[in-house]
């Protein structure tokens, strides 16, 4: 799904606060054309659970506007998505993300 720059800022910016406050479905299709499901965060608490912490002088992996990078919670690791290839968030679809910003 081909997003404008203003869709790209503004769903980025809802998904990193989603990320940031729990686990997230994540559903997108994969560069080899596979789909991937994945149960994501970027909640300080759940990273701990991984072993990933997080000092005061620490920062979470940059990510661009146009993906979006969490940690799986099956496998413990940074992983990421590009925006354009979401399917869906907790159920709901990415054009209905897509509507909310015009």
């Amino acid at each position: 799904m081909k997003l404008t720059k203003k869709q790209t800022a503004v769903i980025h910016s809802l998904v990193t606060t989603l990320l940031q406050n729990g686990l997230i479905e994540i559903v997108f299709e994969k560069s080899n054309g596979s789909i991937r499901v994945v149960n994501a965060t970027r909640e300080v608490k759940l990273l701990a659970e991984h072993n990933i912490v997080l000092n005061a002088n620490d920062v979470l992996p940059s990510t661009t506007f146009e993906a979006i990078r969490f940690v799986d919670n099956a496998l413990g690791d940074w992983r990421s998505a590009r925006l354009d290839t979401i399917i869906s968030i907790n159920g709901m679809k990415m054009e209905q993300f897509v509507n909310l910003v015009k």
